[in-house]
């Protein structure tokens, strides 16, 4: 009985720090990630301001940082406090380092100069992740707009209007192009005239397949262009994209896998070519 009370008290307070720990958003937290900056002009945490502006004047501006996160859904206090932590634990990776090699004998700039490294190395490591991310979600992008755009032309083609065929290729998507798409059409939802969503869209993703497919929807819009044409021709010049990217991708893994044959492969044949007869000279001598 003792036991089947202990677990229940145990379960009960795992759930409880599962419950502080990931506590229900306010309004606030909701709504602010839609404003300009993440936060609200009238907030009380004004180091979240000076944190993001020593950071900023560190590495990577707000404005590069903004088209990034952007790009992936997110908001650049979000980004800043993600650096933050980075850095705080890189830090503190840098401090523990100290004191382990405390007994050894450590001079005082070096054990300063450790845990600043440390910050500063995690807050950079956070920007090349926030870079890797952006220039993965592009290529994605580019690998998924030729079907994106052949559903397009699919949907206009039977009749449907350009918004109703975004928004049909937007809910069957399952990668990252479709969630670009349910942003758009989102942003059209409420509000945002087309030109000004499609405009906004090639601005995000910044890729150019895209841009020339948005100027290509807009100027068929402006002309009255049939836009089943247009889309099958953006369809094929996407398709010829992606396949050079990729030939281009295969290029330089080329050259990359000759560094092992080179400066591993190569070393170890020649000493297990060489080694057998400097043994037998080595034993004549």
């Amino acid at each position: 009985m003792g036991a089947l009370v202990g677990g229940c008290l145990a379960l009960g307070a795992v759930l409880l720090g599962i419950w502080l720990a990931n506590p229900r958003p306010s309004i606030a937290r909701r709504v602010l990630p839609y404003m300009d900056e993440g936060w609200s002009p009238r907030s009380r945490h004004g180091w979240v301001r000076r944190v993001v502006a020593f950071l900023g004047a560190l590495g990577s501006t707000t404005a590069s940082v903004r088209a990034r996160v952007t790009l992936l859904g997110s908001t650049v206090a979000d980004f800043r406090a993600k650096q933050l932590r980075w850095a705080l634990l890189s830090g503190l990776l840098g401090a523990l380092l100290v004191l382990v090699s405390l007994p050894r004998g450590f001079s005082l700039g070096v054990a300063l100069l450790l845990p600043a490294a440390g910050m500063l190395g995690g807050a950079i490591a956070a920007d090349s992740w926030l870079t890797r991310a952006a220039s993965a979600h592009r290529s994605r992008v580019v690998q998924e707009l030729p079907d994106a755009v052949d559903l397009l032309a699919l949907g206009v083609g039977a009749g449907a209007s350009i918004l109703g065929s975004l928004e049909q290729v937007a809910n069957v998507g399952s990668g990252v192009l479709g969630e670009d798409l349910r942003r758009l059409v989102a942003d059209v939802n409420s509000g945002t005239p087309l030109r000004e969503a499609l405009e906004s869209f090639a601005r995000r993703v910044d890729v150019t397949p895209v841009d020339r497919l948005v100027e290509a929807l807009i100027t068929a819009l402006d002309r009255g262009t049939p836009l089943v044409t247009v889309l099958e021709d953006q369809a094929a010049d996407s398709r010829d994209l992606a396949r050079r990217e990729l030939l281009e991708r295969g290029g330089k893994q080329e050259v990359a896998m000759m560094v092992p044959v080179i400066f591993i492969v190569l070393p170890i044949t020649v000493v297990f070519t060489f080694y057998p007869a400097l043994m037998q000279l080595t034993f004549l001598t």
